[in-house]
């Protein structure tokens, strides 16, 4: 009896040492990850805005790409879409090159679905298109951009878009945005209306690190 009573005691023992073990392991591996993982690098909130700017946020040292999140972002503009640039010179101006651009539209709700490819925009990257400009057709996207010059790789966006068109049908967008030649220190990115102010939403930027 008594031998058995104190195997329980060992048991429940050897138990609880396991999961002290198992919890200090997830402490860990979160710690981990929140020091070599993501880093917020900057937010901005539009109020009636012209563009939400990231400058001089590129760190070739530290990161090696960056991931942005829109979130309710409203266009003032009915039936507009929402660009991108690259930026150089630490806030200097726009990248001035051709974006193409590919992808898959999905239309959950509609027919007209499809893949699409060799588009085309003159110095901006169009990555969310005919958007509505109501509290409904506001703009929810995940993406990372790539700020590379081209004796480095592809300068690229990657957008995985979800939103609602002037039409009124629901979207969901997935495209690369890419600048086939460009010479400049990427140095951060611009977004905006192709008409009018973005009315409000926001858009966070993480480092993403090596």
């Amino acid at each position: 009896w008594y031998g058995d009573h104190r195997d329980l005691h060992k048991e429940y023992r050897r138990q609880r040492q396991m999961c002290i073990r198992d919890r200090l392991k997830d402490s860990e591996l979160a710690s981990t990850y929140l020091s070599d993982g993501m880093v917020k690098l900057g937010s901005a909130t539009a109020s009636n805005s012209a563009d939400l700017v990231f400058d001089e946020i590129v760190d070739a040292s530290k990161y090696a790409a960056y991931k942005f999140y829109f979130y309710n972002i409203i266009a003032a503009t009915n039936a507009t879409d929402m660009r991108a640039t690259f930026r150089y010179g630490a806030g200097a101006g726009n990248i001035a090159a051709t974006h193409y651009r590919g992808g898959v539209a999905v239309y959950p709700d509609a027919s007209g679905s499809t893949v699409f490819g060799n588009q085309s925009s003159t110095n901006y990257a169009s990555i969310v298109p005919g958007v509505r400009n109501d509290n409904i057709g506001a703009i929810n996207t995940e993406g990372i951009f790539v700020p590379t010059t081209n004796s480095q790789g592809v300068p690229s966006i990657m957008c995985d878009n979800y939103f609602r068109t002037e039409a009124n049908t629901v979207r969901n967008q997935r495209t690369v945005h890419i600048i086939e030649s460009n010479a400049d220190a990427v140095t951060g990115v611009r977004f905006y209306m192709g008409s009018g102010n973005i009315t409000s939403g926001s858009i966070h930027i993480y480092g993403i690190k090596y």
